[in-house]
């Protein structure tokens, strides 16, 4: 177990998961925040889907580039952040995070981050705009989570554009669409989002993330994944169950989530491999005949 940059949906992740309410951002440079737990799994066929582990993860997502100074975030009075101590955030460009993964079951990892509901998890974000007036942190943003309310769903993939291979999704025709399918059977319109996504070396080619109703799948566009390329993709059920508004006009999620990772390779068109044997016949018949000369 490690703390570190989060990964997409990380994401969850990945980098964020969403707010509850999109309302006009008060300060400047804070778009969302956020912190939660995380059940992972890998999916390596139509049905195959394997529990991976557990994860608490912490966000804020930026308005604009690097205008986070820093942030802290706290926890209940025993577990991981009373052990270890209040933890920074490590900045980036786009915002900071926390990460926390690793575990092998929800028990240890509620050892470590316990559930609580007194709002003793805080975040304390700088942004240089408020004045400092908490301990040299403009806000502090409080958090419930509490009731291991993860969805009872596992997210599970199907797909029309190829065939599993060696636990990798091999996509047949990069030329046509191709569409992702899942179904959730708790969907709580009230509560859940769902987060897809598809990346490749770090950044996202695909990132659709859906609240209010569960569309139950995703087209990509003909053309968006390249031939011969690999890629990543996340698929992420996410509960809220806190959204608090310390900071004006920013809402903040705390959540529970399942979360299932794919992999994904672009298959050359036949053209392809044509081209590549026909240049392969070319090299192979000029050593001929220079062995010859």
């Amino acid at each position: 177990m490690h703390a570190g940059r989060m990964t997409l949906l990380s994401v969850l992740g990945w980098v964020c998961l969403v707010s509850l309410v999109r309302a006009v951002v008060t300060d400047p440079n804070i778009a969302q925040y956020g912190l939660g737990k995380t059940h992972g799994y890998t999916q390596t066929g139509p049905t195959t889907v394997t529990a991976s582990s557990y994860d608490f993860s912490v966000f804020i997502d930026a308005t604009s580039i690097g205008v986070i100074a820093g942030a802290k975030v706290y926890g209940p009075l025993s577990g991981y952040l009373n052990t270890h101590g209040p933890q920074d955030l490590t900045t980036h460009s786009s915002g900071a995070e926390f990460k926390v993964t690793g575990y092998l079951n929800q028990g240890s990892l509620n050892t470590d981050f316990p559930n609580d509901n007194s709002g003793n998890y805080k975040l304390r974000i700088d942004t240089g705009t408020a004045g400092g007036s908490i301990s040299g942190y403009d806000y502090e943003i409080q958090f419930n989570l509490g009731g291991d309310a993860y969805p009872t769903s596992i997210p599970t993939l199907t797909l029309d554009n190829g065939t599993w291979s060696s636990g990798v999704y091999q996509v047949s025709d990069t030329g046509v669409s191709t569409s992702f399918g899942w179904s959730f059977a708790d969907y709580n319109a009230t509560t859940d989002v769902v987060l897809f996504s598809i990346e490749h070396g770090g950044k996202d080619v695909v990132r659709r993330q859906f609240q209010g109703s569960n569309p139950g799948g995703y087209t990509i566009d003909p053309n968006l994944l390249t031939a011969g390329m690999n890629y990543t993709g996340r698929l992420t059920f996410a509960r809220i169950v806190d959204s608090p508004t310390d900071v004006s006009g920013v809402q903040g999620v705390a959540y529970y989530a399942v979360e299932t990772t794919f992999n994904l390779q672009a298959v050359p068109e036949p053209s392809t491999y044509l081209l590549l044997g026909l240049g392969l016949g070319s090299v192979l018949l000029l050593l001929k005949r220079q062995r010859r000369a």
